[in-house]
């Protein structure tokens, strides 16, 4: 079963500090899905087809804050730069000749590399890879126990000495 998401508790007022740990600093607000469901004018069609793949499942996990459009535009036209240079390389080929006639590799794999790498580092500042999906998620779990599930489960146990008598209850007679 998946944890319920540190939004919804928040939005359900069942949110507890010592079991959520700290809720994040939004800065700009949380945006719903209808208000980023189409993509910045600017953005060309391979980045506005990222858009669409990302925005929704970022906004329904409740990481994404208005403040973060900038750098989210920019994990969109870096995956669009990507798409690009892919292109060059798959018709061009790997190599090209250098101003000698020497074979030499193509600038496109230099900048492909560089654009993999920018893309990595954004789509690990919003979750999108599975090391920082399991960085959130342990973070989520700050301070939780399988003591505070019961508590929330079954209430708090009354939990105060008792005599043996009491125990048995009709067994063994006082003396």
């Amino acid at each position: 079963m998946r944890a319920k998401p540190l939004e919804a508790h928040l939005r359900d007022g069942t949110y507890r500090e010592d079991r959520h740990g700290h809720a994040p600093v939004l800065i700009g607000g949380r945006p719903g899905i209808a208000e980023l469901a189409e993509p910045p004018d600017d953005l060309d069609t391979d980045a506005a087809e990222h858009w669409h793949r990302v925005v929704p499942d970022l906004i329904r996990s409740g990481i994404l804050d208005r403040s973060d459009l900038p750098a989210l535009m920019l994990l969109c036209e870096t995956w669009s730069d990507i798409r690009k240079q892919r292109r060059v390389l798959n018709k061009q080929g790997q190599f090209a000749l250098g101003s000698t006639g020497q074979l030499v590799g193509h600038p496109a794999v230099r900048m492909l590399r560089d654009a993999v790498a920018q893309y990595n580092a954004l789509a690990s500042a919003f979750g999108l890879d599975p090391l920082a999906r399991t960085r959130l998620a342990v973070e989520g779990l700050h301070g939780l126990s399988l003591a505070s599930d019961m508590a929330d489960a079954l209430g708090t146990p009354n939990l105060q000495p008792v005599d043996a008598v009491d125990v048995i209850d009709g067994v063994a007679e006082d003396a």
